[in-house]
């Protein structure tokens, strides 16, 4: 039972990583207002960003992959806060970016890998 509650997590993170990455490509165009957009963002960054760095430090294989997003929790914490640093900033918007989509190729790659050890 706990396999499947582990899965879940694990599809949850990979989940919201898509989620974030399509909903960033759409956010130019939406009449939605940008404050509440880059908050929501910022949480589903946040995170995801959490996630990668809980699984390099679980495991040494993923830490040269954490060691490179420990700012991106940060960062994402303070655009919960204050949305409007990130507007101007396009090198931050594709770190950022980096960052949610590395954390759900290892997610990815971590599911394969314990589905292939269990089998």
């Amino acid at each position: 039972m706990a396999t499947y509650f582990v899965y879940f997590v694990e599809l949850a993170i990979v989940a919201l990583c898509a989620l974030y990455l399509v909903w960033m490509e759409r956010l130019d165009g939406a009449p939605v207002k940008l404050e509440a957009k880059t908050r929501f963002l910022a949480v589903v960054g946040l995170c995801t960003a959490l996630g990668l760095l809980f699984l390099g430090l679980a495991s040494p294989y993923y830490g040269v992959v954490a060691l490179l997003a420990v700012p991106a929790p940060v960062v994402f914490a303070v655009l919960i806060i204050r949305p409007g640093l990130l507007w101007n900033k396009p090198k931050l918007r594709v770190y950022l970016n980096l960052c949610v989509a590395a954390s759900g190729l290892v997610w990815v790659f971590q599911i394969f890998w314990q589905l292939v050890r269990w089998k």
